[in-house]
């Protein structure tokens, strides 16, 4: 009789010998095995089976594939770009696509998170006005984000592969997270995989939200319980240096000093009571951004600044080299939307129409186009490249 070790690697089969000890070399056999595979959660390709050993030369028997890895559920997006510290950033729609029926299990948990160390709560998917359509008869609830992951429940599994689109999606990033490409996980225990909770066998695993996971007894399994991963779905980019003159504005002062030059404005710069912030009119931000002094008081000639007197909000164009950066503030909200990306401004400081003028945040201007903001305390100055 024949007899076989797995380690769960090498398959080591043992042919045996008759009652009395002796091997019938004329006498061929065969054996039959029955695999089962336990495949990495990212591992896609071609899985094949050789043979060798004692007795066989290793130009008789070919590698044979015997199955093709797959990932059981694919996700289609767009890769978008965007800056450290942007809020609401609207962002291509996902798809995830199950690669046959029934890969989403009844009662399970899906969960899609941007791929990064960080944690969804510091780069992570935005809880508005999200939506989904489903292609397929796959049945969810409980659809909505949390602590920045997209999460939903598995009411009824499909019995033709499905399709789910997510819309509307918008993501949002602190300070912190530094420059790169940014991709996404599924994970979940919807999906597929050979654990089971209760199963006997060595050692046990915990998912992504810290359940315990144990193997299915005699099936092999990976000591990591690792999400599905696509690439390239959030490039946080490096945006340049903008303005390299140094600005100056000292509160209760009507000049700023750009470079050493001194320009007069017609109203001075304050501290925002509420949040402590420097404030300065519209006119230093044509100065500051580079707009000739012959049409500096004329939004329309200077084509840097305009103001709408209905939504009472001012729109700053701000270009450098080939790009253009389009900055907004509208009085009475603490939103600064940088090429449409909305960000909180800190300390929540908010933009404000005082005596006729709007007044926007010295600091948020700096952020927007990515200058050093310098404050001296003594003098009661805020500088730009300090």
């Amino acid at each position: 009789m024949a007899s076989i070790t797995n380690d769960g690697h090498t398959l080591e089969i043992d042919p045996g010998r008759a009652k009395d000890g002796s091997i019938d070399k004329d006498d061929a056999s065969s054996f039959e095995v029955k695999l089962n595979l336990s495949v990495d959660a990212n591992y896609e390709g071609d899985i094949k089976v050789s043979v060798e050993g004692g007795g066989i030369s290793s130009d008789e028997l070919e590698e044979v594939v015997i199955a093709k890895a797959v990932k059981p559920v694919t996700l289609e997006t767009k890769a978008t770009e965007t800056n450290m510290g942007y809020q609401k950033v609207d962002t291509a729609d996902i798809v995830l696509t199950e690669a046959e029926s029934g890969i989403l299990v009844k009662n399970g948990t899906v969960k899609i998170a941007i791929d990064s160390i960080y944690g969804e709560e510091e780069l992570g998917f935005a809880d508005e006005g999200i939506d989904y359509e489903i292609e397929g008869d796959l049945k969810i609830n409980k659809f909505k984000v949390s602590k920045g992951a997209i999460t939903f429940n598995v009411d009824s599994e499909s019995t033709d592969a499905s399709k789910i689109t997510i819309k509307n999606v918008k993501i949002g990033t602190t300070r912190s997270i530094p420059y790169g490409n940014y991709g996404l996980k599924v994970y979940g225990s919807a999906l597929i995989n050979n654990y089971s909770e209760g199963a006997v066998d060595d050692g046990e695993e915990t998912n992504w939200d810290g359940e315990v996971l144990k193997a299915e007894k005699g099936l092999g399994y990976f000591d990591d319980n690792e999400a599905i991963k696509f690439a390239d779905y959030i490039k946080m980019k490096t945006v340049a240096g903008t303005l390299d003159k140094v600005v100056k504005v000292t509160i209760g002062e009507k000049t700023i000093i750009v470079d050493g030059e001194s320009f007069d404005m017609d109203v001075a710069p304050y501290i925002q009571t509420e949040s402590s912030s420097t404030m300065v009119p519209l006119r230093f931000v044509m100065i500051a951004l580079g707009v000739d002094s012959d049409s500096v008081g004329n939004f329309d000639e200077s084509g840097k600044v305009q103001f709408d007197a209905n939504t009472k909000t001012a729109t700053i164009f701000f270009a450098a080299g080939t790009n253009m950066t389009t900055i907004q503030f509208t009085a009475g909200s603490n939103i600064m939307k940088v090429n449409g990306a909305e960000i909180n401004m800190e300390n929540g400081v908010k933009a404000e129409i005082v005596d006729g003028r709007m007044f926007v945040p010295f600091r948020a201007i700096g952020t927007a186009i990515n200058v050093n903001v310098g404050w001296d305390a003594d003098t009661r100055t805020a500088t730009y490249n300090a």
